[in-house]
């Protein structure tokens, strides 16, 4: 609700965005039926206790509902960390008790707009919380997708898509996810570091600047700090000795509590930029440091006043200025930087990234919103190369789906838009990686998707994309280990990345063709707890349950498959699977039969 949508508000009280945490006791009523004295007192004194934690979260108690507890957050994150934390501060207050009178807590928490008062908090967010909640097992807890987009998989808690979820008394479904603890190995967050080829390799991470004041969810501040962020990113890839981390994947780290070094750890950096900028007008100043990870010190750091609207016509001289600095701070010979945004204006930065988003979440409203963000984006900077590469992507993602009204039609859009991307920048390593995508799924032509990705990797050689689309192209060959190697250098030089599922996807794909079946199970799975509505991937599943003689498990995946893609069939695999020429394609037919794909 947001905008002309709101209802008006009487004078005085206004639409605030907030994190709503909603905490419920499971089977309330029974136990304080049967057992009054006890469940009161022991949750009475869990109250007080959460109130005193509060401000570790930067939360404030709504309200008591008796049963429960209204909490509100600044944050998503806070409200997620606050509801994780919950159940472990209520295990002592039910030590010693018999099973039947231990109590259990489920959360609900979700990002949305309220009306805050002195006495409580209005507004269908504080609703749709409470729904969430009900959807939680017994110490769990569940968010909405809005939460999980504010957030990092893997690095603030692990999320499963639960898909769309019909709740009571709200008209649309809801599509929600199960929140779970970061999973830890002896004590530590299991975020392994990736090993990188050549241990002696420079490894640069630049992370999102923050705003001096703090006001980074101010309109506009974020995309500041990403677009500043972004700049030095795409200059640094242009050095072919360094190994240079993911946007996507660095952006995930904006205003993080941790210690910066355990930070870039988590991406296996060795060197971390990061900085902070103030606006003053139509200018801003940036305060640029660079870190040494392995030795927990801070190499250099510089002052640079620029003025935004040449810093996006790519006019400033901020970004080879820091270049050219860092580089002489880590020892290493000078070599010319291109600073090359993906777009022009602060708007149309804001607008590309909203459209990504909603494509990532792959479900069908969402969807259909993305494509005219992009499309209006594409018209808005019509000589920028990215909203068309995207727009591509897209229309192959429709096909991969299975929402193609016309394939034909749809082919010819999504080789129109890669075209039209490389006209505007040759040299585009994602629409390079897009039109070499658009061959496969559009012609079946693997030859020229083979030279397509290596004209990227020439290009760019740390764009994820081009190294996860490349291990797809392999698996269809039936060069599995080679698939393998391509779908984990993806995930290496991008952990944390919004299109992770994708990865994971592909490296499902590569593990079977690789003959690595419960690792291609173990995959799938990932791919789907991260993006339950990537529909492709359960068929992929289904052949590693047949070949780990797992049939019945398969049947289940099929199964899954055909509620999210009815018009999945084996004619249609046959026709439209890009490996269909392959020698594997007999034996992934007669596989997807007995998995009880129809024909």
């Amino acid at each position: 609700m947001s905008g002309g949508n709101r209802p008006a508000v009487m004078p005085g009280m206004c639409w605030v965005r907030r994190a709503l945490l909603v905490a419920d006791i499971v089977e309330s009523v029974r136990l304080i039926r049967e057992h009054p004295e006890d469940v009161i007192e022991r949750w009475s004194r869990f109250m007080r206790l959460v109130s005193a934690e509060l401000p570790h979260y930067r939360g404030v108690m709504v309200k008591s509902l008796g049963d429960g507890m209204l909490l509100g957050f600044e944050s998503a994150d806070d409200a997620v960390a606050c509801g994780l934390a919950l159940q472990p501060l209520l295990a002592p207050f039910n030590s010693d008790r018999p099973a039947d009178r231990v109590i259990w807590l489920r959360c609900g928490v979700h990002l949305g707009e309220v009306v805050p008062t002195e006495f409580d908090w209005f507004g269908n967010s504080v609703n749709l919380a409470a729904r969430l909640a009900a959807l939680a097992e017994p110490g769990g807890c569940v968010a909405s997708v809005e939460v999980r987009d504010t957030l990092t998989p893997g690095l603030d808690a692990e999320f499963v898509d639960l898909g769309d979820c019909f709740l009571k008394h709200v008209d649309q479904p809801v599509r929600c996810c199960r929140v779970r603890p970061v999973r830890t190995l002896g004590g530590t967050r299991d975020l392994a570091p990736p090993t990188l080829d050549d241990p002696t390799r420079l490894v640069m991470a630049v992370v999102p600047f923050d705003a001096a004041d703090g006001a980074t969810t101010a309109a506009g501040q974020q995309s500041i700090g990403d677009a500043l962020a972004d700049g030095l990113i795409s200059a640094f890839s242009k050095r072919r000795d360094w190994t240079v981390q993911s946007r996507l994947s660095t952006a995930a780290l904006r205003q993080r509590a941790l210690h910066w070094s355990a930070l870039s750890e988590s991406l296996g950096a060795t060197h971390l930029v990061c900085g902070r900028f103030r606006t003053m007008g139509r200018q801003i100043e940036v305060h640029v440091e660079l870190h040494d990870v392995r030795r927990r010190s801070q190499l250099w750091e510089g002052e640079h006043r620029l003025f935004l609207d040449e810093y996006f016509a790519g006019d400033a001289s901020f970004v080879p200025d820091v270049i050219a600095a860092v580089a002489r701070a880590v020892a290493l010979h000078e070599q010319r930087c291109a600073h090359a945004l993906p777009l022009p204006t602060l708007d149309t930065y804001s607008l590309y990234l909203g459209g990504t988003t909603l494509m990532n979440r792959l479900s069908t409203s969402d969807f259909t919103r993305s494509r005219a963000l992009l499309e209006q984006l594409s018209e808005r900077a019509p000589r920028a190369a990215s909203p068309h590469a995207v727009l591509a992507k897209w229309h192959v993602l429709c096909m991969a789906q299975g929402w193609s009204q016309d394939r034909g039609t749809q082919a010819m859009e999504a080789r129109a838009a890669a075209r039209r991307a490389l006209q505007l920048d040759p040299d585009h390593a994602y629409a390079l990686s897009v039109d070499a995508q658009t061959a496969v799924h559009t012609g079946g032509d693997l030859d020229e998707a083979r030279l397509g990705y290596g004209r990227a990797l020439q290009s760019d050689p740390h764009e994820p994309a081009a190294w996860y689309l490349l291990s797809g192209l392999h698996a269809y060959c039936d060069e599995g280990e080679l698939a393998v190697a391509a779908a984990q250098r993806a995930i290496e030089l991008s952990p944390l990345d919004p299109s992770r599922f994708l990865m994971d996807a592909y490296l499902s794909m590569a593990m079977l063709a690789a003959g690595r079946y419960d690792e291609a199970v173990a995959a799938s799975e990932s791919a789907l707890q991260r993006n339950a509505c990537l529909s492709s991937t359960y068929r992929t599943l289904a052949l590693a349950l047949v070949f780990s003689n797992r049939v019945v498990d398969a049947r289940a995946a099929i199964q899954k498959l055909l509620a999210a893609e009815p018009r999945s069939t084996l004619r249609s695999y046959r026709q439209h699977y890009p490996g269909r020429h392959s020698p594997h394609m007999p034996r992934y037919v007669d596989a997807l039969q007995m998995a009880g794909m129809p024909d």
